[in-house]
């Protein structure tokens, strides 16, 4: 399939050897230390993560990254590609937000490579609180969405009926939620309305 391509160690080194001047300025080398993959299906969906774990050499040091490949439900969009990198060129570097940066569109196999934010992921950090606390971790976070929204309306281009679709999109994660958190509906359906109204 098109998606092995890009889990094949080889065939993506060659790749991260070709790109990496363009993805790290002043990078003498980077090598593939290892490909892992997950899957998630949510309401019929599928959504694809590639990690890709890489060594950086620098003229003074050495550096780890973690890139990720991201394939959503029916494959990214290239105009995807040109949103994101649209907010990492106008808020990516502000103190209060934090984008990942964009480095590639992958056009046939329609997925986006991303590099890591640093510090502790999401689904880390929930692992270690209690229900209670679960909640008002994630507003802020609705909160910075529902920003990201209202800045995607100054770009100079215009995505034809993306907010509606992501309007869409987001039911099927609610259903999902319900089901996992049906004591939660209230807030869950807070934080919906928090992003999107």
């Amino acid at each position: 399939s098109k998606i092995k391509i890009l889990m094949e160690e080889e065939a993506i080194q060659k790749f991260f050897l070709k790109h990496r001047v363009s993805f790290f300025p002043n990078c003498k080398t980077l090598n593939l230390k290892r490909v892992d993959h997950s899957a998630v299906r949510l309401d019929g969906s599928l959504k694809i993560f590639i990690k890709y774990f890489v060594e950086i050499e620098f003229p003074n040091k050495k550096d780890q990254r973690l890139l990720y490949g991201i394939r959503r439900f029916g494959g990214a969009l290239r105009n995807e590609i040109r949103v994101l990198n649209y907010f990492w060129d106008n808020v990516g570097s502000a103190d209060r937000y934090s984008v990942n940066r964009p480095l590639y569109f992958f056009s046939k196999q329609k997925l986006i490579l991303y590099e890591e934010l640093p510090g502790i992921t999401l689904n880390e950090k929930i692992k270690t609180l209690s229900s209670k606390k679960i909640f008002p971790l994630l507003e802020p976070i609705a909160d910075l969405i529902a920003r990201f929204h209202i800045i995607g309306t100054e770009a100079p281009f215009k995505i034809k009926n993306s907010f509606q679709k992501e309007c869409e999109k987001s039911t099927f994660f609610l259903k999902d939620f319900f089901v996992f958190f049906p004591a939660r509906k209230k807030e869950i359906s807070a934080l919906f309305k928090k992003i999107f109204f």
